[in-house]
């Protein structure tokens, strides 16, 4: 299926940007910018914004991530000072206060908050924080000395009912249920491992051992009841553009297919933005329906497609 999203200059979609599906369509932002946040129909027509950007009462400064609460059907949004609860239609409810400097959030089967901070000094050695759903009772995750930046990256799957985490250099996998952040899979990539001493590192000297490493990196990480699914990035010491692989695992059959992501098309393409993994196997990409690397990218009067892929008849990949 293939969706177009209506192009306006009300409804200009930034490049990079993630979906979230609600009951009424499509709601599409960009993390960590000065974007609005916009609402698209189920058959792509803009039908307004989430909120505005601004410094008024109701009003975020920017975009780190939104989340849908699943228990009170509200859209929530993790800016400056706090997170922004809003309608589907896009009206202000209420603001909850949240001090931690976090990147990406999500909230659990129980409404417990989870916020990611990375390698964030401030707060010790942990990387996750977890509050019940008044933002309290704090506990803390993913404990590790690191002088490694703090990334901002999607972290936090959305898989229907499922809840997963991973970070792009580390090859440990998370599901969050129960109230509980439980390692599901620790993935061994033969050949292609992180340096060891990444963490040791800083700046730009962490840029400079990934370029002259090989090195697999999980872009990202969907699970739903039927299908793992994991977006693989393969950097080749000396080459300038790594490889992309789709790594499909069935549960029910216990099969899996590995397929790369041709060279040759165009990096904004859908196929290179995986965003949501249903509970009925359609894994939603947002991105250009291009096959030529060398198309121009910036046409004029258009915005990127949601794209679902069906995951069926997947069949054993000799390896």
């Amino acid at each position: 299926d293939i969706t177009v999203l209506s192009f306006s200059d009300s409804s200009m979609v930034d490049r990079n940007s993630s979906i979230i599906k609600v009951d009424s369509g499509w709601i599409v932002y960009s993390k960590n910018s000065e974007s609005s946040i916009l609402s698209f129909t189920s058959d792509g027509q803009f039908s307004g914004y989430i909120g505005h950007r601004g410094n008024g009462p109701g009003e975020y400064t920017s975009v780190y991530d939104v989340v849908v609460n699943q228990k009170s059907k509200v859209l929530e949004v993790l800016s400056d000072g706090g997170i922004f609860c809003y309608t589907f239609g896009g009206d202000f409810l209420d603001k909850k206060e949240v001090t931690y400097p976090a990147f990406s959030f999500a909230i659990d089967d129980r409404q417990n908050y989870w916020f990611y901070v990375g390698n964030n000094t401030t707060y010790g050695d942990a990387k996750m924080i977890c509050t019940d759903e008044n933002i309290a009772n704090v506990a803390y995750y993913l404990h590790q000395k690191s002088n490694m930046l703090p990334m901002v990256e999607n972290n936090f799957g959305r898989n229907g009912e499922w809840l997963t985490f991973h970070e792009s250099l580390n090859h440990d996998l998370y599901t969050i249920e129960n109230g509980k952040l439980d390692l599901s899979y620790a993935m061994d990539f033969p050949n292609y491992k992180l340096p060891k001493k990444l963490h040791e590192l800083s700046g730009m000297e962490v840029i400079e051992e990934l370029q002259r490493s090989n090195y697999a990196s999980i872009i990202n990480y969907l699970e739903n009841h039927d299908y793992i699914f994991l977006n693989v990035l393969l950097n080749n010491e000396g080459e300038r553009i790594p490889e992309v692989y789709y790594w499909i695992i069935s549960k029910n059959l216990q099969e899996e297919v590995i397929i790369k992501i041709d060279g040759g098309i165009s990096a904004e393409s859908y196929l290179f933005n995986t965003q949501y993994l249903s509970n009925d196997n359609k894994l939603y990409c947002l991105g250009y329906i291009w096959e030529n690397k060398d198309m121009e990218s910036f046409e004029e009067n258009l915005n990127p497609s949601v794209v679902a892929l069906s995951l069926i008849h997947i069949r054993r990949c000799r390896r």
